[in-house]
């Protein structure tokens, strides 16, 4: 496969183009907590929840990582300091701590973007009265919410819908057809085509 640069893998518009959108390209997108929709096509969308779900749990993992080694390290109260030196006791748990904020912000940003996808396969309210499942039926919303975000692979989403994870695949085509026919806002009302 031919290496893809960073110049060659954008659109006229600068932003990243098809597969190639990333949980940051997700972040541009938020505007003030308000989603902007700006996703060229059905693909791009649940690529993008699929990177999310992916960073999501990456960085869940990060956290409980560092949470661990503090537990286990239980440091005293005392500063620790050197002879010779001038040091900020705090300095590192004030490093901690803004590692953290950052860390459950990227993870709200992706879960928005999560909570979009997941409004697109089973309508706003999330209850299956809309988006793919309403107008196309459970197993197209249950593909791609297997595929994308539960980040599995076409194996494993086979196993958990009974199907082949060639029919997987097919059924993934026609649900990225209708929403691309209907657009986010009209797959999320559960519109026909």
């Amino acid at each position: 496969m031919p290496m893809v640069t960073a110049s060659r893998q954008r659109g006229l518009t600068g932003r990243p183009t098809g597969a190639r959108r990333t949980v940051r390209y997700a972040r541009w997108l938020m505007d003030g907590g308000a989603m902007v929709e700006a996703w060229d096509d059905a693909r791009g969308l649940f690529e993008t929840a699929r990177a999310a779900a992916q960073e999501c749990e990456r960085t869940r993992r990060m956290l409980r990582a560092m949470e661990d080694a503090e537990g286990a390290t239980g440091g005293g109260m005392g500063a620790r300091v050197s002879r010779g030196s001038v040091s900020d006791p705090m300095r590192r748990v004030d490093a901690r701590i803004d590692k953290e904020a950052l860390w459950h912000r990227r993870i709200e940003d992706n879960e928005r973007v999560m909570d979009r996808a997941t409004c697109v396969l089973y309508g706003a309210e999330q209850d299956g009265r809309g988006g793919i499942d309403a107008a196309l039926g459970s197993v197209y919303a249950d593909v791609l919410w297997w595929r994308y975000l539960a980040a599995e692979s076409w194996d494993d989403v086979a196993r958990m819908v009974g199907y082949s994870p060639r029919r997987c695949a097919e059924l993934q085509a026609i649900a990225f057809d209708y929403v691309d026919s209907v657009g986010v806002d009209g797959a999320i009302r559960g519109e026909t085509a």
